[in-house]
């Protein structure tokens, strides 16, 4: 995948006059790639003489399937032809080819080129601009399939989850088709390739979730021991010097309200102000908020 847009809904999309949304999502889409003579394909949603024209200014061209539209010849939307023949008509003016072929009695495709300038047959009553649209329209549903074999998408009903699952997947399999199209490189399998990457993603945080987290199972600990290599250890876990914070005699707290008398015989910390039951922690309520408390905390608890 070169270039990619989120759709969010047509009404989140400005469409000039007289243009119509394949065409504004072609043309965006294709932007970085002006002027390296590439060839794109679409099917009938997107494929319309103005995009044709616009890509010719850009240096590239086009070919794709076309819907009935008012500026196709009359003469060769009504010509009535035996089934699995085709004819096509060319335009001097802007160097665009119409292939039309009859696939049944009832139904017709047209195939809109600006790259074949002199359709022949290649196999038997297949044309040129046929076999180049077979083999390349196949793209975005190959690289979706490519995609969907190796998923990493999980239920979630947050569309933004949803996003980031799709993109992990796209980077996987753009990161595989450039690593064994690079030269020199041993081929590895897809299945070994991907599973080293995911690795690769996983370790860092997973030995600092290991090194840093205290409420992790003793049968998680063991899983990320067994698949990340991690030296066995169980991390330090933060100790409160309980002695420090005994009161001489029991004083009222200073966080409730005087009516409710609450006596108590612990006293914060740092600041030495007495805190009763449901105030009580590490640090009083005020010192809780305050970054330098904090550090000082940390500096004491790491002298116990």
């Amino acid at each position: 995948m070169c270039n990619a847009i989120a759709y969010l809904g047509k009404d989140t999309v400005q469409i000039p006059r007289g243009s119509t949304l394949g065409e504004v999502f072609t043309s965006d889409l294709v932007a970085p790639f002006q002027r390296s003579g590439r060839t794109v394909t679409t099917d009938n949603f997107f494929t319309t003489l103005p995009l044709a024209l616009s890509l010719l200014d850009k240096d590239m061209y086009l070919c794709g399937t076309i819907r009935q539209k008012p500026y196709i010849p009359k003469e060769l939307t009504e010509k009535v032809l035996p089934p699995k023949e085709s004819v096509a008509v060319f335009n001097y003016e802007h160097n665009l080819t119409l292939q039309c072929q009859q696939i049944s009695r009832t139904k017709k495709v047209m195939l809109l080129s600006s790259l074949h300038h002199d359709p022949s047959e290649v196999e038997k009553r297949k044309t040129d601009i046929q076999m180049f649209y077979n083999a390349t329209k196949g793209g975005v549903d190959t690289f979706d399939q490519m995609c969907s074999t190796s998923s990493c998408i999980r239920k979630s009903r947050r569309w933004p989850m949803t996003l980031f699952y799709g993109i992990l997947n796209i980077i996987m399999v753009n990161s595989y088709i450039l690593y064994t199209s690079m030269p020199f490189t041993k081929p590895v399998p897809k299945r070994t390739f991907l599973r080293d990457i995911a690795y690769e993603l996983c370790a860092p945080q997973a030995i600092h979730r290991y090194l840093t987290s205290h409420s992790l199972s003793k049968g998680l600990r063991q899983i990320m021991v067994d698949t990340f290599k991690i030296p066995e250890q169980v991390p330090p876990r933060r100790r409160i010097p309980v002695g420090q914070r005994k009161l001489p005699k029991r004083i009222r707290c200073h966080t409730c309200p005087p009516r409710d008398d609450r006596k108590t015989n612990t006293a914060c910390l740092l600041c030495k102000s007495p805190v009763c039951l449901d105030h009580q922690s590490a640090l009083c309520p005020n010192c809780s908020v305050c970054p330098n408390c904090n550090a000082a905390l940390f500096e004491a608890e790491q002298g116990v």
